[in-house]
């Protein structure tokens, strides 16, 4: 069942869901990393309200979330009493989390990137697509009228090329000779 936002619903109070869904994630990763102590290592699991912030809202948002999810596995690590031989492993450690869930960012930005475009080329055959019978021009979801071959190389990853099909071939060439070409009529 889909909800529909009445009238005094804008956009903003419907992305409050998604929000205080990621901050539960986030809190609830923190916490667990922390009471798990530094002999668990769940930073995998952070990996979650990245994607999912990329996912809903932006790359930029993944970025934002990335950092705070590297902060708080960093808070973890110390408020657990991890104890490290030297002071600046802790902080290699930080910051190769931070690299990790940076790479989950453009990992699902590309994916949804990806996604839309594989969407955007195949709702372009489908439904009605009005072809012009005289000029054979096509007009596209944005109202503009272009030539087919044009459309074709937009839209897909086909290359028209110009080719006569045997039909075609065999009754131009029995009828008129190589000079005037007229397709042949399907009886």
């Amino acid at each position: 069942m889909l909800i529909r936002p009445s009238s005094k619903m804008n956009r903003s109070s419907l992305k409050i869901v998604p929000v205080a869904f990621l901050l539960v994630q986030l809190i609830g990763v923190g916490a667990l990393d922390y009471y798990s102590g530094f002999e668990l290592a769940i930073f995998p699991l952070y990996a979650i309200p990245v994607a999912f912030s990329v996912w809903y809202f932006n790359s930029a948002t993944g970025i934002v979330v990335s950092l705070l999810c590297a902060t708080l596995s960093f808070w973890a690590d110390i408020s657990a009493g991890q104890i490290y031989s030297e002071k600046w492993i802790r902080y290699e450690n930080a910051y190769s989390i931070l690299t990790l869930f940076l790479f989950v960012t453009l990992s699902f930005s590309y994916f949804k990137r990806t996604l839309r475009l594989a969407r955007n080329k195949a709702l372009a055959f489908s439904g009605p697509l009005p072809i012009c019978t005289g000029c054979h021009k096509v007009c596209g979801r944005d109202g503009y009228w272009s030539d087919f071959e044009n459309y074709i190389r937009e839209n897909t990853d086909a290359v028209p090329q110009a080719k006569v099909c045997p039909e075609c071939s065999r009754y131009n060439y029995t009828q008129s000779g190589p000079q005037s070409f007229k397709p042949a009529t399907s009886s």
